[in-house]
């Protein structure tokens, strides 16, 4: 019988390598198309790999801890019928599938053991064992300071918070190394600068339509970044031109904006040690309790480290949302594959003119960021001044 062959796919933009976490099949068992197959550990995240072919788990070249390299072999299966491979696999594409097709063979990288990470329990009872003042022990959780690592100065050595404060205070001067997450947001941003003509349009927000709908949303409050997720979902393919990404190189004769089928939505979010995009896709067939149960679930799935292959998927739309802390007005960077991003300030309350009386609304200020070279002021201006308009609606059609 046929033997098919399971390789490393590419998973988001920057990934070069990834370790084998562990393999959810055993050797002998039936492996369906859609099933999830194997655990990757990419630069940002734990990702599931689903099978694109049907057969039973022959071998596996790849085991748990080993790294492999885009392309790498990870395993064969026994295939019936005779057909091999799925379609093909664009060479350049970012979010390309398992590719599973006639055998030949491949190196693969040289397996690292993992650090095992230690019981938190455990930890979290030889912390209570340190003498230390309550006080010291809660600036130690948001200093990140362990205090198994820190002298007392207390009497028989109990810590307190003057000892966190020059522990945190000394760690703050030693450099530190570029984690793999940290060192793909740097990457990412880099090519952002260096290969992405930008530019951005600031207006501001009357959210007095979503601040009224959302008391009357009882079962599920959506947070403001919902409705507007939905609102660029409801805009984008009023505006072809702007539903698009530029590929290749101005000066490539072959260089072409292509459009973008539907809305998806890449939403910033901030994790201990960088940042994730988690992709909301085809928002604008969405309703606004959908968008918000999608976003829910990315988030929590982002925060845990447990991205699907969806997930990362980046979408040619960005949203940035620093929260009720955040500055009342910030400019967000695109990332590669995005026409354009928004950067949402913080929410406020100011004086706003409605047919000719004074009054006080919540609003908040919006930056729009675009690609150049799709995206003109022009047609900037109108995609913003439409989102705007569809975020102040009264909601009654979502």
């Amino acid at each position: 019988m046929p033997r098919a062959e399971v390789r490393l796919p590419k998973i988001g933009l920057v990934m070069d390598n990834s370790r084998v976490v562990r393999w959810r099949k055993a050797i002998g068992d039936t492996v369906s198309i859609g099933e999830p197959l194997l655990e990757l550990e990419t630069e940002k995240s734990i990702v599931e790999v689903e099978a694109t072919q049907a057969g039973i788990l022959e071998e596996i070249v790849c085991p748990p801890e080993a790294m492999a390299s885009v392309g790498d072999l990870l395993a064969y299966l026994t295939v019936d019928g005779g057909v091999v491979g799925q379609e093909p696999r664009p060479a350049a594409s970012a979010d390309a599938p398992v590719v599973i097709e006639q055998s030949h063979t491949s190196n693969v990288g040289n397996a690292a053991r993992a650090q095992v990470p230690s019981n938190r329990t455990d930890a979290a009872s030889a912390t209570s064992r340190i003498r230390s003042s309550p006080a010291a022990r809660r600036l130690a959780a948001e200093r990140g300071v362990d205090l198994g690592h820190v002298a007392g100065s207390g009497p028989n050595g109990r810590i307190q918070m003057t000892d966190i404060v020059k522990t945190a205070t000394a760690a703050a001067t030693i450099p530190t190394q570029l984690s793999a997450m940290r060192r793909a947001v740097a990457r990412s941003m880099t090519e952002s600068a260096r290969s992405i003509p930008q530019f951005s349009l600031e207006s501001t927000i009357d959210l007095h339509g979503i601040v009224q709908h959302r008391l009357q949303q009882t079962a599920t409050r959506p947070s403001v970044t919902d409705y507007l997720i939905a609102a660029i979902g409801r805009t984008l393919p009023r505006f072809p031109a702007a539903n698009a990404l530029f590929v290749g190189s101005p000066d490539d004769p072959d260089a072409r904006i292509d459009p973008v089928k539907g809305a998806h939505v890449s939403l910033v979010v901030a994790v201990p040690d960088g940042l994730h995009l988690v992709t909301l896709h085809d928002v604008e067939a969405l309703s606004l309790a959908e968008v918000t149960a999608l976003r829910t679930a990315a988030v929590a799935r982002a925060r845990d480290g447990r991205l699907a292959r969806d997930d990362l998927r980046i979408g040619n739309f960005g949203l940035s949302n620093l929260g009720p802390s955040g500055p009342e007005r910030f400019t967000a960077m695109l990332s590669p594959a995005q026409s354009g991003i928004l950067a949402v300030g913080r929410e406020r309350e100011a004086l706003v003119v409605r047919d000719g009386s004074i009054m006080i609304r919540r609003v908040m200020t919006v930056t729009l960021t675009v690609d150049h070279r799709v995206i003109d002021g022009r047609l900037a201006a109108e995609f913003l001044s439409a989102m705007i308009a569809c975020a102040e609606s009264d909601w009654t059609d979502f």
